[in-house]
């Protein structure tokens, strides 16, 4: 456990994930997706690390470059599981060497031609570094 995490009778928290989440959300009722740049209540959102917090520096953990807002209905899961990448310049692709039913293909295709909403100076080393994990 790092000095980031807490144990408490109530399980294991993120002591970083309340300041996230308000640099993000604090007093939004709607916030666009950074992936599918769907406007969407604030509720179905999450703090989504751009590198995965396991493999996170204490310093990156509390940076708030590590996080963008993604929603729960799509985007976090593919994005977490790797079948969204993010390039250099921002541009959201279909990670190919992933298994795609045609079903899911047909979902992805939404992403065509999109920009990551969070890519930019700031996290790009975030998301070279994911990329490597794919």
């Amino acid at each position: 456990m790092s000095a980031t995490d807490n144990n408490s009778n109530k399980g294991h928290s993120r002591k970083e994930q309340e300041i996230l989440r308000a640099f993000l959300f604090e007093e939004k009722d709607k916030i666009k997706c950074a992936l599918c740049h769907k406007l969407l209540p604030s509720q179905i959102m999450i703090a989504a690390h751009i590198k995965t917090r396991n493999k996170c520096s204490i310093e990156e953990r509390i940076d708030l470059n590590i996080v963008m807002p993604v929603c729960e209905i799509g985007c976090d899961d593919l994005f977490e599981k790797g079948y969204l990448e993010i390039d250099g310049m921002g541009n959201i692709l279909i990670n190919n060497s992933k298994k795609i039913t045609n079903e899911l293909n047909a979902f992805m295709q939404q992403y065509e031609n999109k920009k990551c909403l969070f890519c930019n100076d700031n996290t790009q080393a975030y998301f070279e570094f994911r990329n490597t994990l794919s």
